[in-house]
């Protein structure tokens, strides 16, 4: 199973009750009441776990509510209708956060949320809503003829590559596999377009980048060995000046 976390930028302007939320240990805030089926139901935010490693990044788990609708269907009278049913579910998210990682510049207040893009974004609602403004910003990153050679010094190896909008009006998009994929005249080719996803190697361990703030291994490592390397990551991407907040 890929293991993916989702990298956010705690919003500076309510940072401190972001942290406070974020970061206390069995705490429940309520963040929105639904009306369904049966009542009033409240939608909690309870963080069950947090531990500051060595590096000072810690470690959390939190569990959500949240309103799932299925489809069903019903009888009335003579006939069979559809209708989407709502109940109350919750699950748990696992995140960590980064005080601050360090390249050539400084990142102050990183989260990577280790979960699909759904359910990063409902802990980003869910904390929006407590604090009254937009929790976590989108970390995005730079993959342009203007950073590609400092991102290609950065790691051992680039070995995948998906761009769209090539400049060629017979490619619309392309995608290569390899291994020094920069010595050839394709790769050259996927950055004359929007690169969206590179697959880079630290050693035997490679992950896939997205533009978008996403990064992605199919290997199987620890939550904690994970994040060791997705924070070894972005300070690389720091150093080749690629990140964009």
């Amino acid at each position: 199973m890929p293991r993916t976390a989702h990298i956010r930028q705690i919003n500076p302007r309510v940072d401190v009750k972001v942290k406070e939320i974020i970061l206390s240990k069995d705490k429940e805030v309520i963040y929105d009441k639904k009306f369904i089926e049966g009542g009033l139901k409240e939608l909690g935010l309870y963080v069950r776990y947090v531990r500051e490693r060595e590096d000072g990044v810690y470690a959390c788990v939190a569990l959500i509510d949240y309103i799932k609708e299925i489809p069903i269907t019903v009888r009335e009278k003579d006939k069979l209708k559809k209708k989407m049913l709502a109940y109350l579910t919750s699950t748990e998210i696992i995140y960590y956060v980064f005080p601050i990682l360090r390249g050539s510049s400084q990142l102050n207040n990183i989260v990577a949320i280790l979960s699909n893009e759904a359910l990063a974004s409902l802990l980003n609602n869910a904390i929006s809503k407590i604090v009254g403004l937009q929790a976590f910003l989108r970390v995005k990153f730079n993959f342009s003829p203007s950073t590609e050679s400092r991102i290609r010094q950065e790691f051992d190896d680039i070995s995948v590559l998906k761009a769209e909008d090539i400049d060629d009006d017979r490619i619309y998009g392309i995608r290569i596999k390899g291994i020094r994929l920069y010595e050839t005249g394709e790769y050259q080719k996927g950055f004359s377009g929007r690169v969206e996803t590179l697959g880079i190697s630290i050693g035997e361990r490679w992950f896939l980048i997205n533009a978008y703030g996403k990064i992605t291994t199919y290997q199987s490592i620890s939550d904690d060995m994970f994040i060791d390397y997705v924070k070894e990551i972005l300070k690389r991407l720091l150093r080749a000046r690629a990140v964009i907040i």
